[in-house]
């Protein structure tokens, strides 16, 4: 379907707002190396040069796709949807520098330049254009790996503090009275003898009935692995599962990937301040395998 009128009425939309301040997002369905894709098709072109014209910045040049599935066995990966912003609104994105907004006037200007451009100069008014929309999108694309870079650092800071408060070292010298008697307990139980071969192996019941108690629904731990999908791999060849599960209750082991813990923060409600990290409360989500062997 052409994409035409749709940029058409984006544009009578546009310049009909009451404000400088426009912020405009959608799946495009169009290919541009302005927003990260390796090629460029007409309906991209399209949609730059109206962007071009309303004088929208687009704001993601990464190479991350906005549309990523796997479909019938195959894997589907795009970038065709982008977000684009007025002049106005350029100092309120984070990494955005001065001289991207320089440039891309510089773009624009050139652009405009060759409608009225001579027929003998208009190839190099062309030129002229092409060359410092390269430079634009060289400039825009090293800010954004700048950008990155600072937001990872940043993250990497922010988790480190929720980390600590979350999970402190274990300081004997600071246990109250209830955490004393649980240690001598600890260290009393792991100072006997552990007689293993006491312990009687699963049953096939048993796994059956530990397999089918998760909800489905229920965030799945750092494999991905969802309870139904455990629930249909048990259901596959259930006798191997019990033999690995008796397996790891006969050596002591318990696998060391189905120990690993994907930890999200989430908001303590009525908190006056969330920069502490004392207004988040860390919910744990462990593989339902691990969880299957455990129960």
């Amino acid at each position: 379907m052409p994409v035409g009128p749709y940029l058409d009425r984006i544009g009578k939309a546009v310049e009909g707002l009451e404000t400088a301040n426009v912020v405009l997002g959608g799946d495009v369905n169009a290919r541009n190396t302005e927003w990260g894709c390796q090629t460029v098709n007409r309906r991209g072109a399209e949609v730059a040069s109206a962007l071009d014209e309303l004088e929208l910045h687009v704001l993601n040049q990464g190479s991350e796709p906005t549309f990523d599935t796997y479909r019938g066995g195959r894997h589907f990966s795009s970038r065709v949807a982008i977000t684009a912003c007025s002049n106005a609104l350029l100092d309120r994105v984070e990494g955005w520098q001065q001289q991207l907004s320089l440039l891309k006037a510089d773009v624009l200007r050139k652009k405009r330049r060759i409608r009225y451009a001579r027929p003998a100069r208009k190839e190099l008014v062309w030129r002229e254009h092409v060359n410092a929309k390269e430079v634009y999108l060289l400039e825009a694309r090293c800010a954004q790996t700048q950008s990155s870079k600072q937001f990872c650092e940043r993250q990497d800071r922010e988790t480190m503090l929720l980390a600590e408060v979350f999970f402190p070292e274990d300081n004997p010298g600071e246990d109250n009275a209830g955490h004393r008697t649980v240690r001598d307990k600890s260290d009393e139980v792991n100072a006997g003898g552990q007689d293993e071969t006491s312990d009687p192996p699963y049953t096939m019941d048993e796994l059956q009935w530990s397999v089918s108690t998760f909800n489905a629904k229920k965030s799945p731990g750092a494999d991905g692995l969802t309870a139904d999908i455990c629930r249909a791999a048990v259901a596959v060849n259930p006798v191997l599962v019990l033999a690995l599960s008796n397996r790891c209750l006969a050596l002591s082991h318990f696998p060391t990937r189905w120990k690993e813990t994907v930890v999200v923060a989430l908001r303590k409600p009525d908190k006056e301040d969330y920069a502490h990290p004392e207004s988040y409360m860390p919910i744990g989500f462990l593989p339902i395998l691990g969880k299957v062997l455990e129960k």
